[in-house]
């Protein structure tokens, strides 16, 4: 990847760089820690609550809808299946609207076991909530930053 963009690396000047690459590293690094971060959620969120949670992982299988964050309650009765978005911009009503309709239409994973009698909750990472913005909606629950590093 570094050697198709060389050419721009080496002319263009910080403010360039992170104008064109800050995003994608903004993103992938949010994604990473709503995963590394979920199994040490402090005990007073609500998602905390419904855990402890295992590792997360990714989880994608050729044509079917890639999950962020997918892990396991301890006691194996739940099941988490995370999408997780980013915005410079706190996320609004409509933003959670829309993305909460994405994620409660996408198809479940291939997962090994059966999950016949496991509670499912699919669960909406994203770094900050807009004044009036939902924590739970369209059967989706909404997790900020705030509650990710708490």
């Amino acid at each position: 990847m570094v050697a198709t963009h060389r050419g721009f690396l080496a002319r263009a000047d910080r403010a360039a760089l992170l104008d064109r690459y800050w995003p994608a590293l903004s993103s992938n690094a949010w994604e990473d820690a709503c995963r590394r971060r979920l199994p040490r959620l402090g005990k007073r969120t609500a998602l905390a609550r419904l855990g402890p949670w295992t590792p997360a992982s990714r989880w994608w299988h050729g044509p079917k809808p890639e999950w962020d964050v997918v892990s396991a309650s301890g006691s194996g009765d739940r099941l988490l299946l995370g999408d997780v978005k980013w915005s410079a911009r706190p996320f609004t009503r409509s933003m959670i609207d829309r993305e909460t309709r994405r994620l409660a239409a996408r198809e479940m994973p291939d997962l090994s076991g059966n999950v016949d009698d496991t509670e499912i909750l699919r669960v909406l990472f994203v770094p900050a909530l807009a004044s009036g913005a939902p924590v739970r909606l369209n059967g989706v629950r909404v997790v900020d930053a705030a509650a990710v590093m708490t």
